[in-house]
This record gives C-alpha cells, sequence and structure tokens, in this order.
C-alpha cells in the first residue's frame, strides 16, 4: 500500500476524489464541506504502487458547518396585524433565520379572495410595516422571507382576516 484516496459520497452511485494521503491523517479542503445537502459523507480506498484500489471503506457522517448555497430561510412566525384603520393596517412578525445566507427583506402579499393571486409589497429588513387598504374589503395576506442570495422561503404564512381586521395589499405612500 503506498497512499490513500479521500471521496465524498454524492448520492445514488456518485462520488467526488477530494484528493490523495500518504498517511491515515488528511486535512480536508474547503470544497469537501459544500454538497447536496448539508449532511456529508466521506470515505477512503487505499491504493498500491500499481495503482490498484481496494474496496470502499465504511462511510462517515458529516455535518457541514457552512449551508449549502440554496438553503432558503426559514418562514416568518407570529404574523400579527396591529394599528387598523378603515384604511391601513400595520403587520408585525418575527424575524425569519437565515438559511445560507442573510435575510434582506420581506414580501408582503395580499388577495381579496382564494383564488385571487393579489398584489405583493417588498419590504426591508424589518419585522413591521403599515400598508394601505380599500375600505370595508376583507383580505387574506401572506409573508415571506428573502436572502441575499435571492432564495425566497416558499412556504407561505397566511393568515385570514375578518371585515373588522383588514390586511395589507399595498405599501402606504410616504409624505402624504
Amino acid at each position: 500500500m503506498t497512499g490513500y484516496r479521500v471521496y465524498r459520497f454524492d448520492g445514488w452511485y456518485t462520488s467526488t476524489l477530494l484528493g490523495t494521503a500518504m498517511s491515515t491523517t488528511y486535512q480536508l479542503p474547503p470544497s469537501a464541506t459544500t454538497g447536496p445537502g448539508p449532511y456529508l459523507q466521506f470515505y477512503v480506498r487505499a491504493t498500491d504502487a500499481a495503482g490498484n484500489l481496494s474496496a470502499a471503506s465504511n462511510t462517515v457522517d458529516a455535518t457541514s458547518s457552512t449551508p449549502p448555497a440554496d438553503l432558503p430561510p426559514t418562514a416568518p412566525r407570529d404574523l400579527a396585524v396591529s394599528r387598523i384603520t378603515s384604511t391601513s393596517v400595520t403587520p408585525t412578525w418575527t424575524a425569519a433565520e437565515p438559511g445560507c445566507c442573510d435575510i434582506t427583506g420581506y414580501t408582503i402579499g395580499c388577495s381579496q379572495a382564494f383564488y385571487d393571486p393579489g398584489a405583493s409589497v417588498r419590504v426591508g429588513n424589518a419585522t413591521t410595516a403599515t400598508v394601505t387598504l380599500k375600505p370595508a374589503t376583507q383580505y387574506r395576506f401572506y409573508l415571506q422571507a428573502i436572502d441575499s442570495g435571492g432564495t425566497v422561503h416558499r412556504r407561505r404564512t397566511r393568515s385570514p382576516s375578518s371585515p373588522r381586521q383588514p390586511t395589507p395589499c399595498r405599501r402606504a405612500p410616504r409624505g402624504r
């Protein structure tokens, strides 16, 4: 035996050769900690002077300290409304947790009927916003977190409203 080859198991019969080692200790390169998910598996094969490879060792599980580049933020929580008037409402929420990138803002969307996709507005990295409404109209709304990589949390947080608790449809104009 003349050395070892270290592999990252990528799933269903695919692996990536990370490097070779002359001893039983090997420092993983930074590229080894990014893969198809946050859970990684590695294995080793011994090699001899003729280049023959041994059978693969058992796999060793590891958890990446760096999330995958496409890991979305979590859903914002505790969506509520306050400061309700006939023409505006202020939704508040608990901030989402970042996935792979920092949270840069939220999209607040609303519809007037279950089948209507409605309108949406992008707000900055805040946990509250004041939006305008049509008087005496009932809305349903949702909230999505967006990160600096452009990744959006796909599951929407929806909350039905009653005529006494209208919900947002567009951002309140400033200075009017």
